[in-house]
């Protein structure tokens, strides 16, 4: 033991890799994927008197068939914008705009799904990503069809346990990965503002619920990916360009992270004070999103929870104790915001690394010139 000690000490070896790091990232892993499979089973079952509205028979078959649906009684929809998916959308943002609740729900989970749009983007281009984790359309596509509950912890955790890049991320995906987030809260904020009855808000409907939001991710393939690194002992001017790029994106990825952030905590403030004006006490605003919810107001509540759960998992993989950070700040500055600020964290601490290694090998490169 002792020889060993001197041997770490004086640095004629080096230290046993920690086992630690990769059994969190497993463990979190798997906890998202239970709790997404979970959640997919929660939200089929409080949404189904939703998605059998006539007398048991299935809304989808209905939104298919003219003459039934002409029959139903159903909202308008656009049919050009999706078919009968966005039919089905359609009808479950109309039953959520006419509850309170409904804005408190959508307000929760939208106000988390914008971490989770900027991690998944921006990641997805992290040079050394692979697998599923470069594929954030395809996820935002089986997002609107399953929920972003289940998709988030239960593939995208473990797909980035699994492919996680551990390189730079250019710039100009982490700062698009947060504008792509402009034309979800716009359709937001027009769905709860506009009148249900109108054309306008049946666009807004289909718009959301259909698949030209899922496709935006599309744009950034536009943007090229880093550099790929390289040994800094072997090229130490090129290992101080790669050091460079991971502090220029850890840089931008925080002020996404930031701004994130910042929209979160309005929505969850604006959420709050709503809230205050339609419920008496934080109990019956609990009950309602619960206890006495609508099927599509307790699928939101369910998709809000689950999220929360997956983000916390994403932060407890590397941190744990980011993780119970979150979640003590959670109540006041809301869970979305939270955790956009635990990330804008990490990001700022990696910057700092980064800046810091790119002087050292600039410095390291400098005396091998001399």
């Amino acid at each position: 033991a002792r020889r060993r000690h001197f041997e770490l000490r004086t640095g004629m070896v080096k230290a046993r890799p920690s086992r630690l790091p990769a059994a969190l990232g497993a463990a979190s892993a798997l906890a998202g994927l239970a709790a997404g499979v979970a959640a997919l089973m929660a939200t089929q079952a409080v949404s189904k008197p939703l998605m059998e509205p006539a007398g048991g028979m299935p809304l989808l078959e209905v939104c298919g068939d003219p003459h039934k649906f002409a029959a139903s009684g159903l909202h308008a929809f656009e049919p050009m914008l999706g078919g009968s998916f966005v039919c089905l959308i359609t009808q479950f943002l109309h039953a959520l705009v006419l509850e309170p609740a409904g804005l408190l729900s959508w307000g929760l989970t939208i106000g988390l799904a914008l971490p989770v749009s900027v991690l998944w983007n921006a990641e997805a281009g992290r040079t050394g990503a692979s697998g599923l984790v470069r594929w954030p359309t395809l996820l935002g596509l089986l997002g609107q069809f399953l929920g972003i509950s289940v998709v988030f912890p239960a593939l995208w955790l473990p797909a980035a346990w699994y492919g996680k890049g551990d390189g730079a991320v250019s710039p100009a995906r982490a700062y698009a990965s947060i504008a792509l987030a402009a034309p979800f809260i716009s359709l937001t904020v027009a769905l709860f503002a506009l009148d249900p009855t109108s054309r306008a808000w049946t666009v807004c409907a289909g718009l959301l619920g259909g698949p030209a939001i899922a496709l935006l991710p599309l744009l950034l393939n536009l943007v090229p990916a880093p550099a790929v690194a390289v040994a800094f002992d072997e090229f130490p001017s090129a290992g101080a360009l790669v050091a460079k790029q991971a502090a220029a994106g850890a840089k931008a990825l925080g002020h996404a992270y930031a701004l994130a952030g910042v929209l979160a905590f309005m929505g969850y403030a604006a959420n709050v004070y709503l809230a205050s004006l339609s419920y008496t006490s934080l109990g019956a605003a609990c009950t309602a999103l619960w206890a006495e919810a609508t099927p599509a107001v307790a699928f939101m509540t369910i998709d809000a929870g689950v999220l929360f759960l997956g983000l916390l998992l994403h932060l407890a993989s590397t941190a744990p104790a980011e993780a119970v950070a979150a979640l003590a700040a959670s109540l006041l500055l809301g869970p979305g915001a939270a955790c956009a600020l635990l990330l804008h964290r990490r990001e700022t601490h990696q910057h700092a690394e980064a800046s810091a290694e790119a002087k050292m090998v600039a410095a390291l490169a400098g005396k091998k010139q001399l």
